[in-house]
């Protein structure tokens, strides 16, 4: 099975046996470079580790993080 379809089958199972709740890794109040820093550790650490749900859990949240807070699609791109 290539990596891709392990995620795609991730990304589909519709009833898993637990779920867990991964929480963001980084708190609300710090500043966006290191927010931005934080998640690109976390997200390095669980490709690293072999964690694939985990590191679908960090790009979502680096996604989330790049998307609301950067102020424009120029600052966006340098991240």
């Amino acid at each position: 099975m290539t990596p891709y379809q392990c995620i795609l089958k991730d990304l589909r199972e519709t009833q898993p046996e637990y779920v867990v709740p991964y929480p963001k890794p980084y708190e609300d109040n710090m500043n966006f470079e290191e927010k931005f820093r934080l998640m690109n550790e976390a997200t390095e650490r669980s490709k690293r580790v072999g964690d694939r749900v985990l590191w679908l859990v960090n790009l979502f949240y680096l996604g989330q993080l790049l998307e609301r807070q950067t102020k424009d699609n120029k600052q966006r791109n340098y991240y």
